[in-house]
């Protein structure tokens, strides 16, 4: 039955190949711990297993394996293609051994089995060393950083922004001042009507009774 299992392993990997790259975290925490980030490169999400591998020469020893409570100073977050392990009380027996990852996937109801490369941890002066001489030289108060070009092109789109609200603010606030200076005009100089009865003309005969044989005389 073992054969049979590893020879589907073995096919498994030479027609779904996948890689399996590590990560290391170098920075040593107070509490002497350290992380590795293992993920997979296959399309596939459904993760069968994965283990955390301590490789000494030739001999290899399982540290942690998925839904393992054996997992000691050991802690892990599984995600969609990647496991976060958390190493914890890292002593000096630690520095000795590789650490290498494994995941075993299922493609087409085949299961594939891949590792990726074993990383050592480095003791935490070696780390300090490098930091200090990857890290670049302090720049001389001669020659002080330059600014950024998109904080320089922030700067620039945000003073643009506040001319043209003043000069639109402006110009509103002049139409308003014209408009109530026209309004005083109109209403200093207004247009009264004046609105009489008209008088009855008078009676160029002084109101005598009409009488045709009489003779008429002008008042």
């Amino acid at each position: 039955m073992r054969p049979y299992v590893l020879m589907v392993i073995f096919i498994a990997q030479m027609s779904h190949g996948y890689k399996v790259t590590q990560s290391l975290f170098q920075n040593f925490y107070p509490n002497q711990s350290a992380i590795i980030v293992c993920e997979h490169s296959a399309q596939s999400e459904r993760v069968e297993d994965f283990r955390l591998h301590s490789v000494s020469g030739t001999n290899k020893t399982i540290l942690c394996q998925k839904g393992s409570p054996n997992c000691k100073n050991i802690f892990y977050q599984a995600l969609s293609k990647k496991v976060i392990f958390l190493l914890l009380n890292i002593g000096e027996e630690a520095m000795q051994v590789s650490y290498q990852c494994e995941f075993i996937l299922q493609i087409n109801q085949l299961y594939s089995s891949s590792f990726g490369e074993p990383i050592k941890l480095q003791p935490a002066q070696k780390e300090t060393r490098r930091e200090s001489a990857m890290s670049p030289p302090p720049l001389s108060p001669s020659h002080p950083p330059l600014p950024h070009k998109t904080e320089d092109l922030l700067l620039m789109w945000i003073l643009t922004g506040l001319l043209v609200f003043t000069l639109l603010y402006s110009s509103f606030v002049t139409c308003c001042c014209i408009r109530l200076m026209r309004s005083d005009q109109d209403g200093g100089n207004p247009i009264y009507v004046e609105m009489r009865k008209s008088t009855l003309s008078q009676n160029i005969y002084c109101n005598e009774r009409f009488d045709p044989t009489a003779v008429l005389h002008p008042c």
